[in-house]
């Protein structure tokens, strides 16, 4: 008021900044700032989701963006920030990978041939076959289990079971039975290396765990400890585990 001289003025002004924020659901990591302040209308630093192993990033989620809810672009750029943003969070899923069994000739399998099995897991156990006038030797990866389940799978894996023609002498054929034990928490009760003649039983064992185990199940997938195989038909590794 009351001005009576020439005066130079100046006026501030302060920037309006906003925070935008990243985190993920825990199958995965960020790479770069994940608590950025920006300017208005400016853009946010760029940030990469990075799954964990046996994980692969699937989506942004965000309620305060919507237009970029649901956004699979990867390394991501939040353009054109009006608003705080708390809440982007970076979506994982787990991988899961194509076990397939293949059948040859002289054989066949009985179980789930095609498994879709999730990472780090095991496949469902299967057993290979032989016809008549044949015997199983083992698996195109080297193993000789049988029935045999694939464990902690790890990427995608087609297998097939191996046959060999065997003599046949009075049309008569000795399976060979072994019952084994996964590691050292237990012993076998009974006989645990059996020959018994072509689609006839075993005698029975019995998985006894030791002081601080538990008994879960046998590689055919039963749980009942004491088992009777019945109609071997095949050399067969029963495992205990």
């Amino acid at each position: 008021k009351n001005v009576k001289a020439d005066h130079t003025i100046d006026v501030s002004f302060n920037v309006t900044t906003f925070i935008v924020e990243f985190r993920t659901d825990g199958n995965g990591t960020i790479d770069g700032n994940i608590s950025q302040v920006i300017g208005f209308e400016k853009d946010a630093e760029p940030v990469i989701a990075i799954s964990n192993d046996g994980y692969h990033f699937v989506k942004w989620s965000t309620t305060k963006r919507l237009d970029l809810n649901g956004s699979r672009v990867n390394p991501l750029i939040v353009t054109n920030v009006i608003s705080d943003i708390d809440d982007f969070k970076a979506n994982f899923e787990i991988n899961i990978y194509e076990v397939v069994f293949n059948e040859i000739a002289n054989g066949y399998l009985k179980g789930l041939k095609e498994q879709k099995v999730e990472h780090g897991k095991n496949s469902k156990p299967i057993m290979a076959i032989p016809n008549k006038g044949y015997k199983f030797v083992g698996w195109n990866n080297g193993s000789i289990d049988n029935p045999f389940k694939i464990k902690n799978v790890i990427e995608s894996i087609e297998i097939e079971p191996i046959f060999e023609e065997v003599e046949i002498v009075e049309d008569l054929i000795v399976r060979k039975v072994n019952f084994l034990v996964d590691g050292q928490g237990g012993t076998i009760k009974g006989s645990s290396s059996q020959e018994v003649i072509d689609d006839t039983n075993c005698t029975p064992v019995i998985a006894v765990p030791k002081s601080g185990y538990k008994f879960v199940e046998w590689s055919d997938g039963s749980t009942d400890s004491t088992l009777i195989v019945k109609n071997v038909k095949v050399d067969l590794n029963m495992i205990a585990y």
